[in-house]
C-alpha cells in the first residue's frame, strides 16, 4: 500500500495495488507520503490496545491536539481482509475501536506532521 498526495491542492490517494505512476492531480504527478518517525512520535504514532476480539486505537501516547489548525484528519486501519478509514474533525478525540483481524496495520495522518504508523 502507498499513500500519495497532490502538492498543489492536498488531495490524498491510497494505492492498494497497481501503477501509481499513472495517477496525477492538478496536472502534476502525485508525491508519495512517507511514514514519519523520530521526534513527534509520542503524539502522532497510533497506539493499539487489543482486548479479546477488539482493538482500541488512539493517536499518541500523549494526547494529540485537535485544534482547527492542527489535528489528526484520519486513521487508516488495514488488515489482510479489510480496510477502514475513520475521519476526524477538530475538537474530536482521535480514537476508534475496530474488530481484531490478522495483519493489522494502523496509520494516522496529522494535517501538520504528515503520516505515522503503529510499530
Amino acid at each position: 500500500m502507498r499513500i500519495l498526495m497532490c502538492n498543489k491542492c492536498g488531495n490524498i490517494v491510497t494505492v492498494l495495488e497497481g501503477n501509481e505512476r499513472l495517477l496525477s492531480c492538478c496536472s502534476e504527478p502525485l508525491s508519495e507520503v512517507l511514514v514519519m518517525s523520530g521526534d513527534g512520535d509520542v503524539k502522532h504514532r497510533p497506539v493499539l490496545q487489543i482486548e479479546d476480539d477488539q482493538v482500541f486505537i488512539r493517536v499518541g501516547e500523549v494526547e494529540h491536539p485537535m485544534d482547527v489548525d492542527h489535528y489528526i484528519k484520519w486513521i487508516l486501519v488495514i488488515s489482510n481482509k479489510n480496510s477502514r478509514l475513520i475521519s476526524f474533525n477538530p475538537g474530536e478525540k482521535p480514537e476508534c475501536v475496530v474488530p481484531f483481524e490478522q495483519g493489522l496495520e494502523v496509520y494516522a495522518f496529522c494535517n501538520k506532521h504528515s503520516l505515522w504508523k503503529n510499530l
